[in-house]
């Protein structure tokens, strides 16, 4: 069994070997004096100190590390799912259809009218009379042809009361179906009178002007 003074400290075993020697005195000085007695001195020798095993090291536990902190995780960011694109159907192209020519119609030529020549007008010789006198007797005639028309022709003159009427002033015969025409002069005046073909006429100018010998 190990030796409990083994177990302690250098300086402990220092101390306990003083307090003996002190204690050894302490004892020879009381058997010295007693009753009345003489005490005789007794030399007390330092006690040796008996050499002290040098102590084993007693290996210290070590102190128990301290558990390291354990790093804090940082929580990893869960990761967002990237939405998978919808492939988005292509739409199907809808041929257009192309429109079928609608053939225009090449526009009838129109005929261009020939122009209808104009008949040449009625021709009158003379084409005015002059009248110094009234009455039968200072009657005057006149001609009426058209180049190309073998037919007859109209006179007339306008109503009474309006501008170049010959009424009152002078009178034609025959008024129709003829190519002579007879003028018999009536007052003075001036008027003319239309001759037609029925197509186209010319006019026939008539002046009348009386001279009264000596007048009034």
């Amino acid at each position: 069994m190990p030796d409990p003074r083994s177990s302690q400290p250098p300086a402990s075993r220092a101390g306990l070997v003083a307090f003996a020697a002190l204690l050894g005195v302490a004892a020879a000085a009381s058997a010295c004096s007693g009753s009345g007695g003489t005490g005789t001195a007794v030399a007390v020798s330092p006690a040796t100190a008996a050499p002290s095993a040098s102590p084993t090291a007693t290996p210290h536990p070590s102190a128990s590390p301290s558990a390291a902190a354990s790093p804090t995780a940082t929580p990893t960011g869960r990761p967002t799912a990237s939405p998978t694109a919808v492939p988005t159907s292509s739409p199907t192209a809808v041929p257009t259809a192309s429109p079928t020519a609608v053939p225009t119609a090449s526009p009838t030529a129109v005929p261009t009218p020939t122009a209808t020549p104009t008949p040449p007008p009625v021709d009158l010789q003379p084409s005015s009379l002059s009248f110094l006198a009234t009455g039968s007797s200072a009657a005057q005639t006149f001609d009426a042809t058209e180049s190309g028309f073998s037919g007859s022709f109209t006179a007339s003159t306008p109503a009474a009361g309006t501008a170049n009427s010959c009424s009152g002033i002078a009178t034609i015969a025959p008024t129709s179906s003829a190519k002579t025409f007879t003028v018999t002069p009536v007052s003075h005046g001036h008027c003319t009178f239309s001759v037609s073909d029925g197509r186209q006429s010319s006019i026939e100018t008539i002046d009348v002007s009386t001279t009264t010998v000596g007048g009034s």
